[in-house]
């Protein structure tokens, strides 16, 4: 199980996402239409590009 966010251009992850990813021990992606750069932010939480995350799905 895992949590996500779909972002146009924001690369900061999202407080929310962050907030319920740590409430819940889950996963956490922020996918971003228009990423230049993918990071992980902690042991939870990503923020990834959605044209390379979603076709993995």
């Amino acid at each position: 199980e895992y949590i996500i966010e779909a972002k146009l251009t924001d690369d900061k992850a999202s407080k929310n996402l962050i907030y319920f990813s740590d409430k819940y021990s889950l996963k956490g992606y922020q996918l971003v239409k228009d990423l230049r750069l993918e990071r992980k932010i902690n042991e939870l939480i990503e923020v990834r590009a959605a044209g390379k995350f979603l076709p993995e799905m």
